[in-house]
């Protein structure tokens, strides 16, 4: 809504500089993150992506890949969950919210990882 505003007024602002010959650029109020509103589902998405292969990676230098692959598994689920809820009660994707999501899939690989091992040592004992 803001993004796309924001997006046609510069598109209007650039047809009436290129008829002119006037420059210059479109700023508002109203418009001071929507440039970052625009780019963080990207960036949540790449994040989610990158950070998941780095944990699957780093699960599978301590554990059989079996484990270190469930482990990916339960932190991917806890991960549509987060995003999931974040949709059913209505929160907006900002920065605030970003810095939540990253929180909570940390807490969770590192519980979930601690499980994990956990589950591999207890099998060693036997």
């Amino acid at each position: 809504a803001k993004a796309d505003d924001m997006l046609a007024a510069r598109g209007a602002f650039s047809e009436w500089s290129a008829l002119t010959g006037v420059s210059g650029y479109i700023i508002a109020d109203w418009y001071a993150f929507t440039d970052g509103d625009r780019t963080i589902d990207v960036s949540i998405r790449q994040n989610l992506i990158f950070s998941g292969l780095a944990v699957l990676v780093a699960l599978l230098l301590f554990m059989p890949p079996s484990v270190a692959f469930l482990v990916t598994v339960n932190v991917a689920m806890i991960d549509v969950s987060v995003l999931g809820w974040m949709y059913f009660v209505d929160i907006s994707q900002s920065p605030v919210s970003y810095i939540v999501i990253a929180m909570s899939i940390g807490i969770s690989v590192d519980y979930c990882a601690h499980i994990g091992i956990a589950f591999v040592n207890s099998r060693l004992n036997e």
